[in-house]
């Protein structure tokens, strides 16, 4: 039963992605970059025409290189949205947190 739950635990570390086929709003801004209207327009874009690759959503207005290569990790266009433990969120943690212990170093 233990080899179960670790099993069942893994996969669901593992499979955490959006899906920005049917993301819901909130799903889609729990993403690092991804705002209120930047949620609205992968919504807009997608009532038009289902994104057939992840790397589409680079057509969507205000979203770029920058935040494609942050974010794509977590993007799937079939299956299942599943919020918990997107590793760009715990990437853009870990580089947040570098970035303030660099910043505590230098006023010392």
């Amino acid at each position: 039963m233990k080899v179960l739950a670790i099993v069942a635990l893994s996969a669901s570390m593992m499979w955490a992605a959006v899906n920005i086929n049917t993301a819901s709003k909130s799903e889609l801004m729990e993403l690092p970059g991804i705002g209120d209207k930047k949620a609205d327009a992968i919504i807009e874009y997608r009532t038009k025409s289902k994104f057939k690759t992840i790397d589409e959503i680079k057509s969507v207005s205000g979203i770029g290189d920058k935040i494609y290569e942050d974010i794509k990790v977590d993007l799937i266009v079939n299956g299942i949205t599943d919020t918990k433990n997107l590793k760009s969120v715990n990437k853009n943690k870990k580089k947040q947190t570098k970035k303030e212990n660099k910043d505590n170093n230098s006023t010392k």
